[in-house]
């Protein structure tokens, strides 16, 4: 009789444990989320660095196919372009240094002996970040 009393208390212990510290992942808060995803344009062009917030889903249609396709996680994130004034070549991208408030992006120059394309390029970068997470981003140049 006692070890069906015993099963019981148990029961109940884990039903206590349960009860005060959740069950599964329900009291972690989510993680703020930062991605940066690279292109470069034909279509849009900049003299200066520049950062837009994109409000809407139009504001994805003059973006390159690979970037538009984002506009239907709006939803759930909160999108950023950034722009650098053109170069000229190939072989420049964005990169995160700091992911902390500010969020620090900068256009990181190919290395010297890298093999790059001789043109002019418009670097854009589209920046994913959780929605409502409040940052304020400072781009430039990255320092070597």
């Amino acid at each position: 009789m006692t070890k069906s009393y015993k099963h019981y208390i148990y029961l109940l212990l884990l039903l206590v444990l349960l009860v005060l510290f959740g069950c599964g992942n329900t009291l972690i808060k989510p993680t703020n989320s930062i991605e940066i995803i690279n292109q470069n344009s034909a279509t849009l062009i900049a003299n200066e660095f520049k950062l837009t917030l994109l409000l809407e889903e139009a504001d994805f249609d003059v973006l390159p196919k690979g970037l538009a396709s984002y506009k239907t996680q709006m939803g759930q994130f909160d999108f950023y372009l950034a722009q650098s004034p053109t170069q000229s070549s190939g072989g420049f991208f964005f990169e995160i240094i700091q992911k902390t408030n500010p969020l620090i992006i900068c256009l990181k120059k190919p290395s010297p002996l890298s093999a790059v394309t001789s043109a002019l390029s418009n670097p854009i970068a589209l920046i994913k970040v959780t929605k409502g997470f409040n940052v304020k981003m400072d781009l430039s140049f990255c320092e070597r």
